[in-house]
Order: structure tokens, then C-alpha cells, then sequence
């Protein structure tokens, strides 16, 4: 029998709605919620949903980022965010993610 998905808490769909209003800036997130950023990633390990909801956030970032073709300062700008975020948090970059 297949396991059921363990739904969110109050706090995890809070940090979700942080997440996309800082543009899944987690410190800023984290503080706004009231939590560890520890406690963030401790539900990205043991929460399958929660992590596929901040990996759907996340995409959506990115989906939008390449949307903007049309300003080069903005794309640049854009560009250099996501080398700093995948320098910071190298173990939740998409490059770093296994192919299966």
C-alpha cells in the first residue's frame, strides 16, 4: 500500500506564502515566520510535498526570469542572482540534482 502524503502544517503553507512574497528568499522568510532556517530545510527532507511545493515556487521563479528577454540590465541582474543563490545553497540547485 502506497504511503500518504504528509499534508502541510499551518507554519509550512505560511512559509510558502513568505517564500513567494521574498522571492523564496529564505532567511527573510524564515524570519517573517517565526522559524530556524534549519527548521526550513529539516521540512524539505522529511516532507516530500513541502519540498515539491518550494521546488514548484522556485521554478516559477525561473520560468519568470526568462521571460524578461527584452531588458539585457534585467536579465543580467537576474543572471547574477541565481549564481549567488546557487553558490549559497548549492545542495538545492537544479544542476546539482540527480538525474533518475
Amino acid at each position: 500500500m502506497a504511503k500518504k502524503p504528509i499534508k502541510l502544517t499551518v507554519l509550512q503553507s505560511k512559509m510558502l506564502k513568505a517564500l513567494e512574497a521574498t522571492y523564496s528568499n529564505v532567511t527573510d522568510s524564515t524570519k517573517e515566520v517565526g522559524i530556524s532556517r534549519g527548521t526550513h530545510y529539516q521540512w524539505m527532507d522529511k516532507n516530500a510535498h513541502y519540498k515539491k511545493e518550494v521546488e514548484d515556487l522556485n521554478e516559477g521563479l525561473l520560468d519568470r526570469a526568462e521571460n524578461i528577454n527584452s531588458d539585457p540590465v534585467l536579465v543580467q541582474c537576474i543572471e547574477l542572482l541565481v549564481i549567488v543563490y546557487i553558490e549559497e545553497y548549492p545542495h538545492f540547485s537544479i544542476m546539482s540534482q540527480s538525474k533518475t
